[in-house]
């Protein structure tokens, strides 16, 4: 039953469509950067010097590395890129705020929020192992979709 209702979300075409919605995710949350820019810099790192660069850096690439994944051009070096900027916003945002004594819910949901954001963009960016780092299209793209084999229980 699984593999005649679920069998587009696995193997080759299953991965193309998880690295495609990945890069759709980063361009709202870069987009967010710009459109809630007065939220934004005051979460900046106060010994980081102009916020509102680092704001408006982190929005544009957020977005590029959204548009490289979804056009598959540098998409290892995107993805890659992309989960050191949210890993980045946990250790340097979040965990000091929360290391602070908030007591927040807003502030302790956003840092497992990003814990959890964290972790499935290092999926997304190792599943392209063994991808030339400048790729203008993976090889695994180029790949027959072929039916995935389960090893039985």
């Amino acid at each position: 039953w699984d593999m005649r209702r679920l069998g587009f979300a696995t193997g080759p075409q299953g991965l193309i469509i998880a690295r495609t919605l990945f890069g759709l995710t980063l361009i709202p949350f870069g987009l967010g950067h710009f459109l809630y820019l007065n939220n934004t810099v005051p979460l900046v790192p106060n010994w980081l010097p102009w916020h509102v660069f680092w704001a408006y850096a982190t929005g544009s690439a957020f977005i590029l590395a959204g548009i490289a994944i979804i056009v598959r051009i540098y998409a290892r070096l995107a993805a890659t890129l992309a989960a050191a900027q949210i890993g980045m916003f946990l250790l340097l945002v979040w965990i000091p705020i929360v290391m602070a004594g908030s007591h927040n819910s807003f502030q302790w949901s956003e840092t497992f929020l990003t814990a959890a954001l964290a972790a499935g963009a290092w999926m997304v960016a190792d599943s392209y192992y063994g991808e030339p780092w400048l790729a203008a299209r993976p090889r695994n793209a180029e790949l027959k979709m072929m039916p995935v084999k389960f090893m039985p229980r």
